[in-house]
């Protein structure tokens, strides 16, 4: 049976966070640029970059059997045994191979969304959408770090990596599965996720509201040393401008327009 790492449940508060003004622009407009609004996205990112709040908890657990749909997961610490199995769906055999798994729910805190918030408030509705935005890229740098510390335990191990699955993105998986888990992510102590403010609400959505779950395999069998993508499972890929794009790459780069 393969150790888990000590401690089983660790906090990431050390996240550096980058955020290209450019690049956010290009997402909001399906990767046209929109160059008269690139003094409006910077101003947004400076704000953003004042107001998040990046942190991480992270469990280690053991992944016990994976079935058709089905992942079963355990983790042992003093004593205490808790095991839980998940029903992520058709796309469970991406965790076929996975000996030991990390569990992560990484946030930017509330003082952020408490902005756009008041934007809204005022009227200033460009100014609110840019800033969430940003916002959300913020999160992605957060998830970003927690799939390097997966990369990184995997190569002290000489082992591979799935990609990062979540409720709510992988097809099958929907976003209520967080509560299952949330069990090995909660805790009062100094590494849980009630230590970065994170709580989980009856109706299964997190507070503060950029946050996320995930959950990445890792053992010998898997091929990739680097956390991939599910972006072929995901449950937006039918309309997903990204995918699209990356199906023409053959034919050259999308094309870039100022409207």
């Amino acid at each position: 049976m393969a150790p888990l790492p000590s401690p089983r449940q660790q906090l990431l508060t050390d996240v550096s966070i980058a955020i290209d003004p450019a690049a956010v622009l290009l997402t909001l407009n399906r990767g046209r640029r929109i160059d008269r609004l690139n003094a409006d996205m910077a101003a947004a990112v400076t704000t953003a970059r004042r107001l998040i709040r990046p942190a991480a908890a992270m469990a280690w657990v053991r992944v016990t059997s994976v079935t058709a749909e089905t992942v079963t997961l355990d983790s042992m610490e003093a004593g205490s045994r808790h095991a839980v199995s998940l029903n992520i769906g058709p796309h469970a055999d991406l965790m076929a191979a996975a000996v030991i798994a990390l569990i992560s729910v990484g946030t930017i805190g509330d003082d952020l969304d408490a902005a756009v918030r008041e934007l809204n408030h005022k009227g200033e509705l460009l100014q609110a959408y840019l800033l969430d935005s940003a916002g959300v890229v913020a999160l992605s740098e957060v998830g970003r770090a927690v799939r390097e510390q997966a990369e990184a335990e995997a190569s002290r191990r000489n082992w591979g990596v799935s990609p990062s699955l979540g409720p709510g993105t992988l097809d099958g998986w929907p976003l209520t599965g967080q509560r299952g888990l949330w069990g090995f992510l909660e805790s009062d102590g100094p590494a849980g996720a009630a230590a970065i403010g994170i709580t989980l609400g009856e109706n299964g959505v997190l507070t503060p509201h950029k946050s996320a779950t995930g959950l990445i395999g890792l053992g010998a069998a898997y091929r990739s040393r680097r956390v991939g993508s599910v972006c072929g499972f995901c449950q937006l890929r039918h309309t997903c401008w990204r995918r699209r794009n990356s199906s023409r790459a053959a034919d050259g780069p999308p094309a870039i327009a100022d409207p």
